[in-house]
């Protein structure tokens, strides 16, 4: 999709069909309102966007993209 900055992103992801977005953007809920979008947004909360760091969180991301309604932040931690 190209990079695209916070609100765009959140539109175009929309647009696309996208229902949830996982991002290592850990002030994504302070900088965008996702209440009143079809979107929602899973963030791990990680010490870094290392793979080493991710890994641990996989299968809790996962679980919390089956269950987050839309307009929802989720945020995923150890």
């Amino acid at each position: 999709m190209g990079w695209l900055r916070n609100g765009a992103l959140l539109k175009e992801a929309e647009a696309a069909g996208f229902s949830v977005l996982v991002t290592g953007d850990q002030n994504l809920e302070h900088q965008q309102n996702l209440t009143k979008r079809k979107l929602s947004a899973v963030v791990p909360g990680a010490a870094s966007n290392a793979l080493e760091d991710l890994l641990p969180l996989v299968a809790k991301a996962l679980v919390a993209i089956e269950r987050v309604q839309p307009g929802q932040v989720v945020r995923v931690t150890a």
